[in-house]
């Protein structure tokens, strides 16, 4: 890879990735003043979702999740406003299927959610205006069309998932089972566990802020039953189709970037933990919750340390396909990203290669080796935090003006 090369990458990472996941943040935003009026709510919402969930640090690196993640949620939101609103254009529902659509066109995983959605829109149509329900389907095959035209094209009439032909001579690590079933296998209780509550990439583990979203589904259940339900189920689904991948713990990268099909929907039961957010105890507890889900997402801007962890332990796939519980999972958080957190602060290739003047900014994921010379391990001329102090001054002029404001009032 050369400038032209190295550049493009970065251009492609912030016009999928970025893009995609700071809209998802602006329809969580919009989708909350149906839960709630209080504006101070809606925007910690945003904020938790953006800096306090899997959503900020797949962000950062170009997987096809993020742009599958906001059509699917985009799907539910328009939906969800066609109940509420009590809409009848057919645009809106045209809208809502090309968008659930075009989801699996972007993201394989989110096929295993379309479903539920499809169940959902049937019953809000089946009572109604079963018309409607069908300009729905035609707009999801509409949406689902690239991705049929695309496979139709290299295979013709014969539909399959085109991972499945990847070149076994470059990914030299992954199982024959990969290839046969798609990565797919029976459903582990063991890796329920880890991919739950587990220290190597546990969601709740790292996001312990969630935790309040299953509580907070409850009591969404009292006003708004049909959607609390297809929130859990969401999850629910999402959990199996995980716990049956064979590489379920996604691969390099920070964090289970496989559950970020069902976080926004896991966003938004908070609101309801939110109505308590006078209460001394449970402010509290949410702060507390908050501040250990914003240190994992900082504590992730390092290098990546899955050389160690994958290398040796998961990418040995006859191991974890047989027994995942006998594995030795380390917690990366306590042995590598938060002693690097303090060392470092959060970290910015871009900032510190521009910074020791290198032109070329590689932002690919690539601790394949512990003898990165600088200024991948650290750099000669690394300030500590220098990345987060420029981020902030970035952050003050945007807001100049609000920040005057306030500071005013």
């Amino acid at each position: 890879p050369g400038f032209f090369i190295l550049t493009s990458m970065i251009l492609v990472t912030i016009f999928t990735s970025c893009l995609f996941s700071s809209l998802l943040l602006v329809l969580i935003y919009k989708i909350s003043r149906y839960f709630t009026k209080n504006e101070k709510h809606r925007m910690l919402l945003v904020i938790i979702a953006g800096l306090c969930s899997p959503i900020f640090p797949t962000a950062l690196s170009m997987f096809m999740h993020q742009v599958g993640t906001f059509f699917i949620f985009l799907s539910f939101y328009l939906l969800f406003k066609i109940k509420q609103e009590k809409l009848e254009d057919n645009k809106y529902f045209v809208f809502a299927g090309l968008s659930l659509g075009f989801s699996i066109a972007s993201d394989f995983y989110s096929f295993f959610i379309v479903p539920i959605l499809v169940f959902y829109i049937f019953l809000l149509t089946m009572f109604k205006n079963k018309q409607k329900f069908f300009i729905f389907l035609f707009g999801c095959l509409v949406g689902l069309s690239p991705f049929l035209f695309y496979n139709f094209s290299i295979l013709g009439f014969h539909l399959e998932l085109l991972s499945k032909y990847n070149d076994r001579s470059i990914y030299t690590t992954v199982s024959e089972a990969t290839f046969n079933n798609y990565g797919f296998v029976t459903p582990r209780i063991e890796v329920l566990y880890q991919i739950l509550i587990g220290s190597y990439r546990g969601l709740f583990f790292y996001y312990p802020i969630l935790l309040l979203s299953l509580i907070g589904v409850f009591y969404m259940y009292k006003k708004f039953k049909m959607e609390s339900g297809i929130i859990l189920l969401i999850f629910i689904f999402n959990v199996i189709v995980v716990s049956s991948r064979v590489t379920w713990h996604g691969g390099y990268g920070f964090g289970l970037k496989y559950l970020l099909l069902s976080t926004p929907f896991l966003i938004i039961p908070l609101l309801f933990e939110f109505k308590d957010f006078e209460s001394l105890p449970i402010k509290t507890i949410i702060t507390i919750l908050i501040l250990i889900s914003l240190i994992t997402n900082l504590s992730g801007l390092q290098l990546l340390e899955d050389f160690i962890i994958d290398r040796k332990t998961l990418m040995i796939a006859d191991m974890y396909q047989k027994d995942v519980s006998n594995l030795n999972l380390l917690n990366p958080l306590q042995n590598y990203y938060f002693p690097l957190l303090l060392k470092y602060g959060p970290r910015s290739l871009i900032f510190e290669n521009l910074f020791e003047k290198h032109v070329d900014i590689d932002i690919r994921d690539i601790p394949l080796s512990r003898d990165w010379k600088p200024p991948y391990n650290g750099g000669t001329n690394h300030i500590p935090f220098l990345s987060f102090i420029l981020i902030l001054i970035i952050m003050g002029l945007l807001w100049s003006s609000e920040l005057y404001e306030s500071i005013k009032r």
